[in-house]
């Protein structure tokens, strides 16, 4: 049940995040406030006076059981696992289950780092937060918070990379990202 449980929750955050991340690219070039002499200093400015940013959050989580909410520089993903199929209390606070949520955030820069940097990009405004958040009935259980640094670099090639080097001398190769997230999870749940 935990094993399931995890998967399905690390999916839910994939999802909802490229979802995401694909709303806020369509926004750019529209990146400038209606207000000719005051340009958002904050994102959430920046949302009030572009209403297609609530429009793309509202789209991108209608159907998920996240949360997401921008206050000041800080885009904030809340998963309230109390309404989630699968978790309860004891499932939900088990700390094999809590240390797994971790490692999944751990290994979720690319992917939230990579929202971060969209919306630096489109917006022109620096220093952008996104912050995830795991929660049994308001309890915070992990979060994590990231930034455009954190966004999956790209090289000379234009293929992204996630910065992980391979250890060559052990002949071993590590690839981070979700899978790993993903297998760390389903292993602690077996």
């Amino acid at each position: 049940m935990k094993k399931k449980s995890i998967f399905i929750l690390l999916l839910i955050m994939t999802l909802t995040a490229s979802v995401f991340m694909a709303s806020c690219s369509k926004i750019g070039g529209k990146g400038k406030s209606s207000s000719k002499n005051k340009e958002p200093k904050t994102l959430q400015e920046y949302a009030v006076s572009n209403p297609d940013v609530q429009k793309s959050i509202d789209k991108a989580t209608s159907d998920s059981d996240v949360e997401v909410e921008i206050k000041g520089n800080d885009v904030i993903y809340s998963y309230e696992l109390s309404k989630m199929e699968g978790y309860t209390e004891d499932v939900a606070k088990d700390p094999d289950v809590i240390e797994n949520l971790q490692k999944a955030l751990d290994n979720a820069g690319p992917t939230f780092g990579g929202i971060a940097k969209t919306l630096e990009n489109a917006t022109g405004i620096s220093g952008i937060h996104v912050i995830v958040r795991y929660t049994f009935d308001g309890e915070e259980l992990a979060t994590q918070t990231f930034d455009a640094s954190d966004a999956a670099a790209e090289d000379s090639s234009g293929e992204k990379s996630d910065g992980s080097d391979s250890d060559s001398e052990s002949g071993s190769e590590t690839e981070e990202g979700d899978g790993e997230a993903e297998e760390a999870a389903e292993d602690s749940a077996e």
